[in-house]
């Protein structure tokens, strides 16, 4: 008796065996989906401070911060909006943006602010929009998404604008609106 129960205590293990073997089936795409994830750094309640030649030139701030470093196109991602204020002769404000969301290109320098996007210049322009760029090669910001631009004594409205980054020269396209001619 105790040779039979050898022998079915190896087929039981046997029969085991080849169930687990041929039950556990992933393609290797699959298995590459899980492992190769692009590697990515979180930050929260973040302050950045840019300088150049020792001077503060612009701050962001944000609740959160994601960065992913993908070799083709990395950039960093501000899922719950920002706030950036930059200066010529810090502290002296010189423009600020405030967005719901922010995303920037790092290989283009080109930064994307969507949802309630504010810009406000140092004289108190403010200009409304849902979608800008802002061109770090260019040293521009654009949109051709509907935009308000209100002035201490005017009311524009457009669809479409180029400006410089401090947004103290800008153009509108498709304009109307409440405007103060001089004669």
């Amino acid at each position: 008796m105790n040779n039979i129960e050898n022998i079915i205590l190896k087929s039981i293990t046997s029969i085991v065996v080849v169930m687990l073997l041929f039950s556990c089936e992933n393609s290797i795409e699959k298995i590459n989906s899980l492992t190769n994830k692009t590697p990515h750094s979180d930050a929260k309640n973040i302050t950045i401070i840019k300088t150049d030649s020792a001077k503060i030139v612009g701050i962001i701030f944000a609740k959160e911060l994601i960065q992913v470093e993908d070799e083709e196109n990395p950039y960093t991602e501000f899922p719950q909006g920002l706030e950036v204020k930059t200066y010529k002769n810090y502290p002296k404000l010189e423009s600020s943006i405030f967005c719901n969301y922010a995303k920037h290109f790092e290989k283009d320098k080109i930064w994307l602010a969507q949802n309630n996007v504010i810009v406000i210049n140092s004289d108190g322009v403010t200009l409304n929009t849902e979608e800008l760029y802002w061109d770090l090669n260019t040293k521009k910001i654009h949109t051709d998404k509907d935009v308000k631009i209100t002035t201490k004594d005017e009311l524009i409205l457009g669809k479409g604008l180029v400006a410089d980054q401090d947004f103290q020269d800008y153009e509108l396209s498709n304009t109307k609106g409440i405007f103060n001619i001089e004669e």
